[in-house]
């Protein structure tokens, strides 16, 4: 099965799932996806106007037609960690 959505695509929530009927109407943008055993895509979406995400499953989404770029969400910047030998991480420098 694909998926019904791509990455950084905004979609509009729009569920009857009472747990979070509050967000319907909200533009997200798609910045994950996975597929159950089930054959199901569930998305990571995040907000467009606050700082709220969510995981749901593409009946829960609308896609508004609109698709974003990576750049819109992530800076490029990077770091680097080393793991020390009690496990420990610490930021290399």
């Amino acid at each position: 099965m694909t998926s019904k959505f791509k990455f950084y695509e905004v979609v509009k929530i729009n569920t009857n799932r009472p747990e979070i009927s509050e967000a319907n109407g909200l533009e997200c943008a798609i910045l994950g996806m996975a597929e159950n055993d089930d054959g199901i895509y569930w998305y990571s979406v995040s907000s467009l106007t606050n700082e709220f995400s969510w995981d749901l499953c593409e009946d829960d989404l609308v896609s508004t037609g609109n698709i974003m770029k990576r750049e819109d969400f992530y800076t490029g910047e990077s770091m680097s960690v080393s793991v020390m030998q009690d496990d420990e991480g610490q930021l290399k420098q």
